[in-house]
């Protein structure tokens, strides 16, 4: 079976394309726990690359991919990021890194799946008079059904809840903000997508 290594920096990949000197809820080099430095082994027989259409309209380029780990189980890394301004009122900027571990009660890549993720996100959010800048970092559980629609094309619809631990700072839209001062816990959406997946084989 071909194989061959992966590495990623999250961290210094989304203060590129976010542009911004984003806060860090763990430090820089300690972005989300699990993907500082990762290496790994992907499978080019089962690989799948991903985007999800729900975060496009949401205006935030997204890709991940997704590989086996044994006959009934994936792992998941995906990531977006939104760098742009509509207005200097209205803005939401943020950056993300995800991971997710699947558990398949079927076939690999179709039907039901339950699983569990994580992320990291930093995010640059201004409604009218409000603004938030800060981190978060989050955890829950994760349900899916994958639809098989050719040999090479997949369609999925996942959903997850948990908690996050954020940090943020309040401000006024055009003016400088500080660095977080305020953090806290809250119940939130870990995960929602509708996605167009390729299996690269």
């Amino acid at each position: 079976m071909n194989t061959f290594n992966l590495k990623l920096d999250f961290p210094n990949l989304l203060w590129e394309i976010a542009g911004h000197n984003f806060p860090s809820l763990f430090g820089k080099r300690a972005i989300f726990f699990i993907f500082i430095a990762i290496s790994f082994q992907v499978s080019a027989q089962r690989m799948a690359i991903k985007t999800n259409t729900l975060e496009w309209l949401a205006a935030s380029p997204n890709l991940g991919v997704e590989f086996p780990l044994n006959d009934w189980m994936t792992a998941e890394i995906s990531a977006s990021a939104n760098p742009w301004k509509i207005t200097d009122k209205l803005f939401y900027r943020h950056g993300r890194v995800q991971a997710e571990a699947k558990y398949w009660l079927r076939n690999l890549l179709a039907r039901h799946y339950i699983g569990i993720t994580g992320f990291y996100s930093m995010f640059d959010v201004g409604i009218n008079r409000r603004a938030y800048y800060g981190d978060a970092a989050a955890a829950g559980v994760t349900y899916g059904y994958n639809w098989i629609l050719s040999r090479r094309w997949n369609l999925e619809v996942s959903g997850g809840v948990g908690v996050a631990r954020y940090r943020l700072v309040r401000y006024q839209p055009g003016s400088t903000h500080g660095e977080p001062n305020e953090s806290g816990w809250a119940p939130i959406p870990v995960k929602l997508s509708v996605s167009f997946i390729y299996i690269a084989k």
